[in-house]
């Protein structure tokens, strides 16, 4: 059989998910064909089995560990788990981090926040729970992260609707933080304005 009937069957394999006739076909496939796009169908389809025989024969760090923030922007914490050791730059689990965090993918967050910096890119990822108003993420980040600038920079960079800043305020009310709160918010969980 030619290479590119195998690697046709190949991919049809992994598009469905079937981690058996992965296995079969994987002596004879190209799993590092198109930047091991494989790997990456695999880990956003979240087909854990799939991942975890694609990994030791892909480039787990093609276009900036693509795999990695598909399977977290879609919520897949086993396949985000299997792959988190060999994904990187650091930069890039930063972006997974804030794809999960800003889709509510919490135990990818979980997972997430000891490979990267939950702080970079001024608290995005706390910044983006908030916005989705992700309570359980928001739970999960607030002790790795500096709510008071998260806080400042949602303020200054964006114009919060009214529903995110009482969601903001219900989920740090939760959390004991209401010194930090009353800097930023105002009485009704509405932002203060700022005088220049």
């Amino acid at each position: 059989m030619n290479t590119d009937v195998i690697n046709t069957q190949f991919m049809a394999a992994v598009l469905a998910g079937n981690a058996q006739l992965v296995e079969k076909l994987l002596p004879r496939a190209d799993p590092l064909d198109n930047n091991s796009f494989a790997l990456q169908v695999a880990a956003q389809r979240g087909y854990a089995e799939c991942v975890k025989l694609l990994i030791p024969v892909s480039d787990c760090k093609a276009l900036n560990s693509a795999a990695l923030k598909y399977a977290a922007e879609e919520g897949h914490a086993e396949c985000v788990r299997a792959l988190i050791p060999v994904s990187g730059p650091k930069w890039a689990l930063n972006h997974a981090l804030r794809l999960a965090a800003k889709n509510g993918h919490v135990e990818c967050v979980a997972d997430l926040i000891p490979v990267s910096d939950p702080q970079n890119n001024h608290n995005e990822a706390l910044q983006l729970a908030v916005i989705g108003q992700h309570h359980a993420c928001v739970e999960v980040l607030y002790p790795v992260s500096n709510v008071h600038e998260a806080l400042s920079d949602l303020q200054t960079r964006m114009s919060a609707t009214p529903e995110v800043w009482h969601s903001l305020h219900d989920m740090i009310e939760a959390k004991r933080i209401k010194a930090v709160l009353g800097a930023t918010l105002g009485e009704h969980g509405a932002p203060r304005s700022r005088k220049i």
